[in-house]
């Protein structure tokens, strides 16, 4: 038999690749911080968000004032209001007799009285939708009710102010019916005060 002299090569069934690195399926990406409701400043002060209050006001310092300060800012606005009111009013009467002094008189007891008027505040905010004319009305009828009640309370201990008797559209010389369009105007300009004030500065 003939006597083999090479060898076969042996060769490799399959050849050995590098292995590349196995990539995580989802990459960790960093979180970001997440933003507090009250940024903090640089130099350590918390920065408060604005509120906005029921009627679309907004504090600045995010805090709602006590109801009690706002009644006697409230309060004490209407007083002086009505005061200046009824002084210009009361001088017309010396125009009217041509008293160029044009004298203008109050009684201490009309600033409390005036200053009730801060009470039209939420009875503004319930009639905020209505025309012009009925909330004129509505405030027409509530102050010659507060006239009649207090006037009658004053007259009783003879401390009443006012006496309507010479006018003939007087009501138990307490009211005057030909009044109704100053107390029209006087509550809508009570209105407009009770509603511009600035709530942020309180």
């Amino acid at each position: 038999m003939p006597t083999l002299t090479s060898a076969a090569k042996i060769l490799p069934a399959d050849p050995i690749l590098p292995v590349a690195p196995s990539l995580p399926a989802d990459p960790i990406l960093p979180v970001t911080p997440s933003l507090s409701a009250d940024p903090i400043l640089p130099t350590g002060k918390v920065l408060s968000s604005c509120k906005i209050l029921p009627n679309g006001q907004t504090l600045s310092n995010g805090k709602v004032p006590s109801l009690s300060r706002r009644f006697l800012r409230d309060f004490l606005r209407c007083g002086l209001l009505g005061w200046c009111m009824e002084i210009l009013f009361t001088s017309l009467g010396s125009l009217r007799r041509r008293d160029l002094r044009l004298l203008g008189t109050t009684s201490v007891w009309m600033f409390p009285i005036y200053g009730s008027a801060a009470l039209l505040r939420p009875v503004s905010r319930l009639l905020k939708n209505a025309p012009a004319w009925f909330r004129g009305l509505s405030y027409m009828s509530l102050i010659f009710s507060a006239e009649f009640l207090t006037g009658t309370f004053l007259e009783k201990h003879s401390l009443c102010p006012w006496n309507y008797r010479r006018s003939r559209w007087n009501v138990r010389q307490l009211i005057r019916l030909d009044y109704a369009p100053c107390w029209f105007a006087a509550g809508l300009l009570f209105e407009r005060v009770l509603s511009a004030q600035n709530v942020s500065k309180l």
